[in-house]
């Protein structure tokens, strides 16, 4: 049977010595002589199926490698969009850390290809791009890798600024106030009513917006410095115009209640309804003045 398969078979090299082993196998009467053939037989076998696993690799990785190139070369005259990078992702070399301008959020190099395509719908040769160019960057491999920038920093833009609170016996912040009275209440043992003493309110920001978020805070720039200088200045005076005008209002009251009857002034009109004319300019200022804090029916001239 095996001799007729082989004399069928037309794809076997070396089919005339393997002819001769297998009639030599059926014709001997030594029982060692076949099992030695019988296993050379076995060894050719064996050794002409890893010829072909080995052609089927040969023309895997051939077949694989053209692919590549083709891409590579329908990909060779696109350039990196400026829309997606710096527009959508921007790069900070001092802190190693890619930012999600939409999204407010630090993104992963390992993340990055999927969230370009899940959250906005990147082309895949955009993705590729970005991908082959972040590759020469330094990034940080994980999120605890991620430094945070120094306190009382000015802030990075286009970092949100949130506003918050600082705890002013530990560097605990958040921005919730609800957390930081917890906070004072449990870790410095104070009772809530004695809580707002021990916290204030500060601007922070943070790499990642979540409930576990690392926060530092913020200082805020010269220009929005110098508008609060400006409107707390323009707030004072006019705290200080309104306590003028408050003074005026004493003197001319105390004033007006030392001025006799309103019928007895010179000037006023009586029940004739002519006005007689005060001699005195001083007489005249009272008169005016006193007419400010109590309005009369008469008329004044």
């Amino acid at each position: 049977m095996l001799y007729a398969s082989l004399c069928g078979s037309q794809d076997l090299p070396h089919r005339p010595m393997l002819l001769l082993v297998v009639l030599v196998a059926t014709r001997s009467t030594s029982r060692r002589l076949r099992l030695r053939l019988s296993r050379v037989f076995a060894a050719y076998l064996i050794y002409l199926q890893y010829l072909q696993y080995l052609q089927y690799l040969i023309y895997l990785c051939l077949t694989t490698a053209v692919i590549i190139l083709l891409k590579m070369a329908s990909t060779a005259h696109l350039t990196l969009d400026p829309a997606v990078f710096p527009g959508l992702i921007q790069h900070y070399p001092d802190y190693r850390v890619l930012y999600c301008k939409p999204c407010h959020a630090v993104v992963l190099p390992t993340a990055l290809p999927r969230h370009l395509q899940q959250y906005h719908d990147i082309s895949i040769a955009q993705r590729r791009l970005l991908e082959h160019y972040c590759q020469s960057l330094e990034l940080n491999a994980t999120g605890k890798d991620t430094q945070l920038p120094a306190d009382q920093s000015l802030p990075l833009q286009p970092l949100p600024i949130r506003p918050g609170y600082s705890c002013r016996k530990c560097r605990f912040l958040t921005i919730s106030k609800s957390i930081m009275r917890r906070h004072v209440n449990r870790a410095h043992q104070l009772s809530y009513l004695a809580c707002t003493d021990n916290y204030c309110s500060v601007q922070l920001q943070t790499w990642f917006p979540s409930r576990t978020a690392k926060y530092w805070v913020v200082r805020k720039p010269a220009a929005e410095i110098a508008t609060a200088q400006k409107h707390d200045a323009l707030k004072q005076l006019e705290l200080d115009k309104i306590q003028q005008l408050e003074q005026l209002e004493q003197d001319y009251t105390a004033q007006a209640n030392a001025l006799p009857d309103p019928e007895i002034i010179p000037g006023y009109a009586g029940t004739s309804g002519q006005p007689n004319l005060p001699a005195c300019p001083w007489m005249l200022l009272q008169i005016a003045l006193y007419s400010l804090r109590r309005p009369w029916t008469a008329t004044i001239f």
